[in-house]
């Protein structure tokens, strides 16, 4: 969501209506960018299992094994499954009223989230405009994320996703739309991109579809003044990304042992299910809010390893780390 945000403050900037369907908890968010908030879907982050000493005694997934603490890995065929069901149910009961908005107040095009049901069922139903937007790589007939995943993927993995394509076609069906195809179909009329294109493997072969814009510079959202305790000290920075991927407490415990007693301010973004480490450390933030407060100041050294977090990182010429 973060990097639509500048782009929806231009819009407004620029004398056009913006109303953005999305869940209750980015109301202020949305609004604060100007645009009008239009409840509609659910955090889908809240609904993905993550697993450590956070989140109380252990669990397990549907073949009895222990996931790595924070990770998704695990997720086995029976748990991935379920949890679609659980978020089409929920789309079964709001994608009608998304509907019914788009339809009493029609706009010149539907933006959303290429990794996103909604928007494109809802442009392709009503035979709207559609604007996909992307805050990492881009697919086309020359490179698919399918590649960089291991060559052989686990038989458990294919058929997680077998059986996730094959609800996703049914809810697609039950909305009229019988050639909906989710992951691998044609792209949008337009397709923006938050990446430079020399980030973009293959990128001279998008055609004019495609914009590559790069990082979405400006105010994200509600943000809080923040500044660090010693003005002149160097400053780090460390994130590992606002997706249930950064649910690691073990390794942000390990940055603050390995910057103990140095020079080092270290300033960390570790999302929301993390208070645990407060107890250690003050300088942290549950949102990626804490980063233009951060760029402002100019940081020596940005540790995150996303690609958009890479072009944010250039932009402000600050020295980036990626841990692996």
């Amino acid at each position: 969501m973060n990097p639509t945000l500048p782009v929806v403050a231009e819009l407004v900037r620029r004398g056009h209506r913006v109303t953005y369907a999305t869940g209750a908890r980015y109301a202020a968010a949305v609004e604060s960018a100007g645009a009008t908030f239009f409840e509609n879907g659910e955090d889908l982050s809240a609904q993905i299992p993550r697993f450590g000493k956070a989140s109380g005694s252990p669990a397990q997934d549907d073949a009895g094994r222990l996931p790595r603490p924070g990770m998704l890995a695990g997720l086995g065929s029976g748990m991935m499954s379920g949890l679609l069901e659980r978020l089409l149910e929920r789309a079964r009961e709001e994608f009608p009223a998304l509907l019914e908005r788009l339809t009493a107040d029609q706009p010149d095009a539907v933006c959303y989230d290429a990794m996103t049901l909604a928007g494109k069922m809802a442009a392709m139903k009503l035979n709207l405009p559609d604007i996909a937007l992307l805050p990492t790589y881009a697919t086309n007939d020359h490179f698919s994320m399918r590649e960089m995943m291991p060559s052989r993927a686990p038989a458990e993995m294919l058929a997680a996703w077998k059986q996730a394509r094959q609800l996703i076609e049914d809810f697609a069906r039950e909305q009229g739309l019988a050639g909906f195809n989710f992951m691998e179909g044609p792209p949008a009329s337009l397709n923006i991109c938050f990446i430079p294109r020399e980030f973009q493997p293959a990128g001279d072969t998008f055609d004019d579809r495609f914009h590559f814009v790069g990082p979405s510079l400006g105010r994200r959202g509600i943000e809080e003044a923040w500044q660090p305790r010693i003005a002149d000290s160097p400053l780090l920075f460390i994130s590992l990304g606002t997706t249930p991927l950064n649910d690691q407490p073990e390794f942000f415990r390990m940055c603050l042992e390995a910057f103990a007693g140095t020079e080092w301010q270290v300033a960390m973004a570790i999302g929301d299910r993390l208070g645990m480490i407060y107890d250690v450390v003050t300088e942290v933030s549950q949102d990626q809010q804490i980063r233009r407060n951060i760029a402002a100041m100019s940081p020596r050294v940005r540790n995150s390893g996303g690609a958009t977090a890479a072009a944010d990182a250039m932009e402000e010429y600050l020295l980036w780390l990626a841990a692996g």
